[in-house]
């Protein structure tokens, strides 16, 4: 799964980043609750393609953090790193983080790479849901 920077590149190549609220496992969500949050992150990337940048960012960004707040230990990691990218790239959108000339090497760093490849599969096998 990679994010885009909006309106820097189509977020429909939402297909890497989530770290914050996220609680990684320690909560008791039931398996519909985290496949009803993946599908919100699915349909999020997906509508991304025919929505306004920003507001398509904006709902992955809130679909992200669902998500973080009940991802399974499994994946409790992968969410956070996810959301932490995202909320990076948000803050730098908006201005309240300064971007530098690393922030690309963001997008395409292999720990958030290997995140969302991991949270991809296991929605996948838990939910039957196809990420991006």
């Amino acid at each position: 799964m990679r994010i885009t920077k909006p309106g820097v590149v189509s977020i429909a190549a939402l297909v890497t980043v989530i770290s914050l609220g996220g609680r990684g496992g320690d909560n008791q969500a039931s398996t519909d609750e985290v496949c009803d949050s993946l599908r919100a992150v699915a349909t999020a990337i997906d509508e991304s393609e025919t929505t306004d940048p920003t507001e398509s960012f904006d709902a992955l960004l809130a679909a992200l953090e669902d998500f973080a707040a009940v991802a399974p230990s499994e994946v409790g990691a992968d969410a956070a790193t996810l959301l932490e990218g995202a909320k990076r790239m948000s803050d730098q959108a908006s201005g309240e983080e300064e971007a530098n000339d690393e922030d690309p090497a963001l997008l395409e760093d292999e720990e958030y790479e290997r995140a969302g490849d991991r949270v991809e599969a296991y929605a996948k096998k838990t939910c039957g849901i196809s990420i991006g």
